[in-house]
């Protein structure tokens, strides 16, 4: 696989996020892709060095766009349910 099409899942994960959720804004989208990136770059590390055992990502190559996608999704969901509940400030 390319390093390019591991970070295709995160813009599926994204579109997802803005197509269920209406409620979802920057800070939801912000939080999930840094997230995202953050899997994605742990999925992929071990490629490039020489990570030890305990640290490595025991998924196929190939699950690493399915993550990223879920994790990108999940995560901006969670953050616009979490701000959702929270009492709105006067202003």
């Amino acid at each position: 696989m390319e390093p390019g099409q591991h970070f295709s899942g995160g813009v599926l994960g994204l579109f997802l996020l803005g197509l269920v959720s209406r409620h979802a804004n920057n800070a939801s989208a912000a939080t999930g892709v840094l997230l995202g990136v953050l899997v994605t770059i742990w999925m992929t590390l071990p490629k490039l060095f020489d990570v030890p055992e305990p640290l490595r990502n025991p998924l196929h190559t190939h699950m690493t766009i399915v993550v990223a996608t879920l994790t990108i999704f999940l995560a901006g969901l969670g953050v616009t349910a979490v701000r959702g509940s929270l009492p709105r400030q006067p202003g």
